[in-house]
């Protein structure tokens, strides 16, 4: 369901070639494209304007999983 992924020299690379602002938010991309991620999660949305593969807010990532895995998440109170 998810996973950690550490990018390589390739990933590196493409990022520092991508017409990107924002060098961090190239490399998820890369990384999230060389993997076959279905979305990237992130808070900062703004950032991957350009992205082809989906981008979604936490909120929209836990409704995502509810509507096509039916997995629900709730917070506990610890």
């Amino acid at each position: 369901m998810g996973s950690v992924y550490t990018p390589g020299e390739r990933e590196v690379d493409l990022a520092l070639a991508s017409a990107w602002d924002d060098f961090d938010a190239a490399l998820v991309y890369q990384t999230a494209m060389s993997i076959g991620a279905r979305a990237i999660v992130t808070r900062n949305a703004g950032d991957y304007a350009a992205s082809s593969i989906p981008v979604l807010s936490p909120t929209e990532f836990f409704s995502w999983l509810e509507r096509l895995h039916n997995v629900y998440y709730d917070e506990i109170d610890f």
